[in-house]
């Protein structure tokens, strides 16, 4: 039959382009690792670290420009074709209150005193994209990122929300700039990153 033949070779095709279909968006036939990590000796928290690579990796997937991505542990060299780099550091994070320590000792409105404040996070954050083997650079981009929640009623955690609201954030603008551009132009870097003419 023709029609199976016809198919094998159109796979065939975009193959050789580096790109596939998937999920409404067009997919690169590259697997990516995905590593987190915090700048310099001093550790950063493990739970953050692996919260950004949660989120990122479910980005990626949901909206990503990758065919499949995986979590790498820092300081190893994984198994795929790319690997996308995170380097967090300059975490801040600060509570800052509406009233003094005096008035949060004695509030005339209890209920007021518990949604007078606001919970901040920044973030400096270093991403790359880079081939494997070797780690010739793609790509690099460096981002900032903030968010600030209040509570909105008594028992909101704004700190919680600030932290959600980062995550999100980052893991957005991360993804973006892994796959920033057209696709076939990133297949054409990541091909010359591989030493592939």
């Amino acid at each position: 039959m023709r029609f199976p033949r016809l198919a094998v070779l159109a796979a065939a095709a975009l193959a050789v382009h580096g790109l596939v279909h998937g999920a409404g968006e067009e997919r690169l036939l590259f697997d990516v690792a995905v590593r987190v990590g915090f700048e310099g000796e001093a550790a950063g928290s493990a739970s953050l670290r692996d919260d950004v690579a949660q989120a990122l990796l479910a980005e990626l997937r949901a909206r990503g420009c990758f065919r499949s991505c995986r979590a790498a542990p820092y300081g190893e060299t994984p198994r795929a074709d790319l690997l996308l780099d995170v380097i967090l550091k300059d975490l801040v994070e600060e509570v800052r209150y509406d009233q003094s320590l005096a008035e949060q000792a004695r509030p005339q409105d209890p209920e007021q005193s518990l949604l007078g404040y606001s919970a901040m996070l920044s973030l400096e954050v270093e991403v790359s994209l880079a081939a494997l083997p070797g780690g010739a650079l793609v790509r690099d981009a460096r981002l900032h990122v903030r968010a600030e929640r209040r509570p909105r009623m008594p028992g909101d955690d704004a700190r919680a929300a600030a932290r959600a609201d980062l995550l999100l954030d980052l893991a957005r603008r991360a993804r973006a700039e892994a796959c920033r551009g057209s696709r076939k132009k990133l297949a054409r870097g990541i091909a010359s990153a591989r030493g592939v003419p």
